[in-house]
């Protein structure tokens, strides 16, 4: 790619974000640094956020926007990256804020260590982290997806080089719509030379009711998520195979969390429900067997009331984060 004087493209996606999308603009301008440009695309917003949007960009010249049908965030994300001429590449959603100064610290650091990404720490939008990180640089890999989550799966709390995704085609997959963030971050991550992680929680987040992963995670059917998470397994696996990467266990964690979240998550639930699902559980390093044994004597004894007990126990989850953390 040329030379453009461009360093950092912020690439901002919004679905009728008309509440919060003015103060996570005003986040991104205040960052105080010089060759950026930010690109907000506005997936075919029913409200006043492309209005908003265009006002802005109006008014401050390094602010554009794209207009576009409704096709999903992930279709956005990839539309701002074609659109993106900086040597570096950021995310940002619409109701999400960036900490002042972050952008600049980040550069700084990536112009004096040469890094193919910079990932930074994640905060509630108030400020207040909800993450703490550790030392794992000794660590293997996929094991760092698994015990911090929050900090490796997201896109929004890295910065990338923009020649990396494009070399390697990473893009984000349309037909994906949960754990989409999870297979760029992996992918970019495992095929970067070079990763700065960074402990300063400079990402904040917003746990917004109305975002788009929580309305999508709301109208979507057990069966059409099961397809998914199922599709995010397969292409994990793949890029593993191609690129001689461990992935695995990672895999097997995403199987086991998938199953364990429908239990918990979802009421009323059928043990027929759970059979369609449960081929893909495997028992493995991180396994939680108490709760496999017990949903398998469930399923071969065709007691759903078992399952529905189980549902019940909201500590599941929390037993979970504990057992990937020993």
């Amino acid at each position: 790619m040329a030379y453009t004087g461009i360093k950092l493209s912020v690439v901002v996606p919004a679905y009728n974000s008309e509440k919060f999308i003015l103060e996570c603009l005003d986040s991104i301008r205040a960052q105080e640094i010089d060759g950026y440009e930010c690109i907000v695309v506005d997936d075919g917003s029913t409200d006043n956020t492309g209005k908003i949007c265009d006002g802005y960009a109006k008014k401050n010249p390094q602010f554009k926007v794209i207009h576009q049908k409704n096709a999903g965030v992930s279709t956005a994300r990839n539309k701002g990256i074609e659109a993106a001429l900086g040597e570096f590449i950021t995310f940002v959603d619409a109701d999400d804020l960036v900490a002042l100064g972050a952008y600049k610290k980040a550069l700084q650091r990536i112009k004096e260590e040469s890094c193919d990404v910079y990932s930074f720490g994640i905060a509630d939008y108030k400020g207040t982290a909800d993450i703490s990180l550790y030392d794992f640089k000794e660590e293997e890999f996929q094991d760092m997806f698994i015990k911090y989550p929050v900090y490796m799966n997201h896109v929004c709390n890295k910065i990338f080089k923009k020649e990396l995704l494009e070399k390697n085609g990473i893009l984000f997959d349309p037909e994906i719509r949960t754990s989409e963030d999870l297979l760029v971050s992996y992918k970019a991550l495992a095929l970067s030379k070079k990763t700065i992680y960074a402990n300063e929680p400079d990402y904040l987040y917003r746990d917004n009711e109305f975002s788009v992963t929580h309305i999508y995670m709301n109208i979507t059917t057990k069966r059409f998520r099961s397809d998914e998470n199922a599709a995010v397994v397969k292409n994990l696996l793949d890029f593993s195979k191609k690129h001689k990467t461990k992935a695995k266990k990672l895999a097997k964690y995403l199987e086991l969390r998938d199953a364990l979240s429908y239990i918990v998550d979802y009421s009323p639930f059928s043990v027929k429900d759970y059979k369609s699902y449960a081929p893909g559980i495997k028992i493995w390093t991180y396994s939680f067997v108490p709760v496999y044994i017990f949903v398998t004597v469930a399923m071969s004894l065709n007691l759903s009331f078992l399952v529905h007990l189980f549902h019940i126990l909201q500590g599941a989850k929390r037993r979970l984060k504990k057992a990937v953390k020993k």
